[in-house]
């Protein structure tokens, strides 16, 4: 086993299920993101039914690949019964899921209370891949803390005081369940690569409605009328398979890309309603308690989405000569699966259809450096070794498209206004790996990294000021017109006192002590272990020492668990309950190996108020 790295790196899985009760054992009909939870059934063994609707989402910036099997995912009742949610074990890159959840599934499941849940996992033939602080790329080992080769991994949660999961007819019941990776993972060495993971899970009866979900599968009916439509669910790349059905709804303001034509509203649905059943459809769309069904921000059908003969390459522009361009690190999803790229040149065309950015106003001088696209067309491997991750080929998207993306940058502020900035990371990918030429108007107009000039247009930037951290997201300058260097569409800045922030802390088997508990709140013993704080999105390694003083829990709306090493997971809503919780496996003498919490950090106090909050022995 390599020495323990002291730096670490995070990666974040959330799985949401959401329990739509109904009667009679009927297993159509559309799902409701917002009902609420109910409480008046504690049966699991009648006859009646209800559904369950699974959603994956979210990853951090440090692995490029995390793909592994779900074989199962197991739901009990407090009377004994268990039901797996999963019919068919399906393999995923939790990577693509970074600020999104994928509807995965629709089920009908018996009536009950549901107090405990089990996932099964298989790593046996994982593709974990992470990158080092350049960018370069390596192929990971999953091993436990012996360092021998993971397989496969059951993981296990008990609600504790929390609320358990009740499905009965009259009644819809959400769940969010947490496997929790940045909790569960860390970054042991790079040569040789290895990952040491230790599962934790969470979770609540909530569903996240800041996050932009999305439904993939084959159109069944369109209704012009109720402005919605039904999906037969085809998840992660699948072809075949039974996850049920959804309903979408959509509103004026829905956009539509449909056979490579992009249009809005009831334009659009009037388009979609013309196409054959069992054409391929994808779907964003936003959590609204408001509306019955999802809603459908943006839609894409039949040749805007890959399917059958044609492969989709996804990652961001790092150079570009004429109409080749490289895409470093990305990855090629083809009918057979996803394999992740060490380096892609992408040719495109005047042929080559260009959307994403304004309607009808992007052709493909708009894919400059930075720029994070979709492309369709042809793929070839040209060199490389498909098991060390490192495949070297081309993507041939002249007579196909390419669609463009929000870029997220991030960087300090070198002037406020103007605003220019020092860029720090694209799309989550250190700057290493990207070469400017050719951006500007002439070679002396190149982008520079160091200070790199926004167009912020009606942006209100007053507030922003020099050397703070600030995210843009929007899109990069047409290749040869810089400057300025980038088009922002909005602008986040981490000016104020309080940012979202993530903690995590280990300690080695010989610590004495870990925790101590202060009242409310408890600070971290790191004489024997170490810690990283991630401040809103600024990684860790790249961000200024924050000062952590102390953490403490959300008076509402937490989620608190404690694991012991090969038991189950205890989660808690009360975080007094956590507290007590806690005090009594200190009391017995051995301190806790790993702590990972979610919440708001206080700059200025040095505190951190957790919403979640998962504490290891």
């Amino acid at each position: 086993m390599n020495a323990y790295i002291k730096t670490k790196y995070l990666l974040a899985l959330i799985s949401t299920l959401l329990l739509v009760a109904c009667g009679g054992g009927s297993g159509g009909g559309s799902t409701n993101l917002g009902a609420g939870l109910g409480n008046d059934n504690d049966g699991g063994s009648g006859t009646e039914t209800g559904k369950v609707q699974i959603l994956l989402t979210d990853a951090e910036e440090d692995f490029l690949t995390y793909k592994i099997e779900v074989v199962s995912i197991t739901l009990s009742t407090e009377a004994g019964g268990e039901v797996d949610v999963l019919t068919t074990a399906t393999e995923v890159d939790f990577v693509q899921y970074q600020e999104l959840s994928e509807l995965f599934a629709i089920r009908s499941i018996p009536a009950g209370n549901y107090n405990s849940i089990q996932l099964e996992l298989d790593y046996t033939d994982s593709e974990i891949i992470v990158q080092d602080d350049e960018g370069n790329p390596h192929m990971a080992s999953p091993v436990d803390a012996d360092g021998t080769p993971i397989t496969l991994l059951n993981v296990d949660l008990q609600f504790g005081d929390a609320d358990s999961v009740i499905v009965s007819p009259a009644r819809v019941a959400n769940l969010t369940l947490d496997l929790d990776l940045s909790a569960s993972n860390e970054i042991l060495s790079f040569d040789p690569a290895e990952v040491l993971v230790e599962p934790f899970l969470m979770a609540t009866a909530e569903v996240d409605g800041e996050r932009e979900h999305r439904a993939r599968g084959l159109l069944q009916s369109v209704d012009t009328l109720e402005e919605s439509f039904v999906l037969d669910l085809l998840p992660m790349r699948r072809r075949d398979g039974s996850f049920g059905e959804a309903v979408l709804s959509t509103d004026t303001d829905t956009a539509f890309e449909i056979d490579g034509v992009e249009y809005t509203g009831a334009e659009g649905l009037a388009a979609l309603e013309l196409l054959e059943p069992n054409t391929p459809v994808v779907a964003y769309g936003a959590y609204d308690e408001e509306i019955e069904n999802p809603l459908t921000t943006q839609v894409f059908a039949g040749t805007s989405v890959p399917w059958d003969d044609k492969d989709l390459l996804r990652g961001t522009v790092t150079a570009r000569t004429g109409d080749s361009l490289t895409v470093s690190g990305g990855v090629i999803e083809t009918s057979d699966g996803s394999l992740f790229t060490r380096t892609i040149t992408l040719t495109v065309g005047d042929d080559t259809t260009v959307t994403g950015y304004r309607l009808g106003d992007a052709d493909i001088d708009s894919l400059s450096i930075g720029q994070n696209i979709q492309a369709m067309g042809d793929f070839t491997q040209t060199g490389g070794d498909v098991e060390a991750g490192d495949v070297v080929g081309t993507l041939d998207a002249t007579t196909d498209s390419v669609r463009m993306s929000l870029t997220a940058l991030l960087g300090s502020v070198a002037t406020a206004a103007p605003l220019t900035i020092d860029l720090a990371i694209i799309n989550r990918r250190p700057l290493d790996i990207f070469d400017f030429s050719g951006t500007g108007a002439s070679a002396l107009e190149d982008a520079d990294p160091a200070n790199y000039e926004i167009e912020t247009g009606s942006l209100n930037i007053s507030n922003l000021e020099a050397e703070e951290w600030v995210q843009v997201r929007g899109y990069p300058s047409p290749f040869g017109s810089a400057p300025e260097d980038f088009e922002a569409v909005s602008v986040a800045d981490h000016g104020t006192d309080t940012f979202n922030a993530t903690l995590t802390a280990r300690w080695e088997e010989e610590a004495a002590e870990s925790i101590v508990i202060d009242g409310s709140s408890f600070s971290l013993v790191l004489d024997e272990g170490g810690s990283s704080l991630q401040v809103g999105r600024i990684p860790a390694r790249l961000g200024d020492a924050f000062e952590l003083n102390s953490v403490t829990g959300t008076v509402e709306d937490g989620r608190f668990a404690v694991q012991i090493a090969g038991e189950s997971i205890t989660i808690f809503s009360s975080y007094t309950d956590f507290l007590v919780e806690l005090t009594n496996q200190l009391a017995l003498g051995e301190p806790a190996r790993k702590l990972t919490a979610r919440g708001d950090y206080n700059s200025i106090e040095g505190v951190l108020t957790a919403a979640n909050l998962v504490v290891k022995f």
